[in-house]
């Protein structure tokens, strides 16, 4: 059976929700690469975890998100974009007493269908799902599982070792990193299709751009991924092209729906 288009739109949301921006952490063993260190000063990766740790230490930000994406398939080509807006708030003084709100639309002209959207939020425990027509739900749930349904990580988390190539351009940190180290976190994607084996995707050379202010804030960061996927005899090919601003660190509100506490109650594992 040949892998279709609806099937590649299946793989693509599940993947984004794996590992779009996603922390994509690895053992804590640390490599010893010659590629990004500079002639004086930190290194490229230093300067991009110390970035890293900044976004990190955030109590309140809010981010813009952009994917491109390009598919080709059983001679098929597609575009497919996606705009989206993510926001935390701090509101206690406990590590957990955050509010969140990730917000995405998705446009699906390129499949014959119209925008889908994605809007989720996290307070006072419970992760709400607004599902448009298909309902509103929420689930009682913890932060940090919370955060991975949301995939409010921000920076993917990289292990110099996975560093191929680096440089630092003014207040710009390029990486070019080793897909093959990410692939894991695709194939949590993939083995939760049904059809297609956990060694489905591979990742090829991911490309990051991380631009910083004077402070070494992160201000945009851009990552670059090529996608194979190969299945039943078949093989497409997918470059996502993702793209994130943050554009407040003070002064962020959380507008949240009215009505959310009507909104039906469910098991936690059915969000996942």
């Amino acid at each position: 059976m040949k892998i279709s288009m609806k099937k590649i739109l299946a793989v693509l949301t599940a993947m984004l929700m794996v590992c779009a921006l996603a922390g994509c952490g690895g053992d804590d063993t640390k490599g010893n690469s010659n590629n990004n260190q500079q002639a004086e000063g930190p290194s490229a990766y230093e300067l991009y975890t110390q970035a890293e740790q900044k976004m990190n230490d955030l109590e309140t930000a809010e981010y813009n998100l952009n994917i491109a994406m390009n598919i080709n398939a059983e001679g098929q080509s597609m575009d497919m974009t996606m705009g989206g807006n993510m926001k935390q708030v701090k509101t206690g003084e406990g590590d957990a007493d955050f509010d969140l709100a990730f917000n995405m639309n998705m446009d699906m002209s390129a499949m014959g269908q119209g925008s889908m959207d994605v809007n989720m939020y996290y307070t006072n425990g419970y992760l709400y799902y607004d599902m448009g027509e298909l309902g509103q739900m929420k689930a009682a749930m913890d932060i940090e599982t919370a955060e991975e349904q949301m995939n409010t990580e921000g920076m993917a988390e990289l292990e110099e070792s996975w560093i191929k190539e680096s440089s630092v351009d003014g207040n710009t940190i390029h990486l070019l990193v080793d897909g093959t180290k990410m692939s894991e976190y695709v194939g949590v994607a993939a083995d939760s299709l049904q059809g297609l084996p956990e060694d489905a995707m591979t990742i090829g050379d991911v490309t990051i751009d991380l631009t910083t202010d004077a402070e070494g804030m992160p201000t945009t960061y851009r990552m670059v991924l090529p996608i194979t996927v190969s299945a039943e005899g078949q093989t497409m090919t997918m470059n996502m092209d993702m793209t994130m601003d943050i554009v407040a660190t003070e002064g962020v509100v959380i507008e949240f729906p009215e009505g959310m506490d009507s909104w039906m109650e469910v098991d936690a594992s059915q969000l996942q």
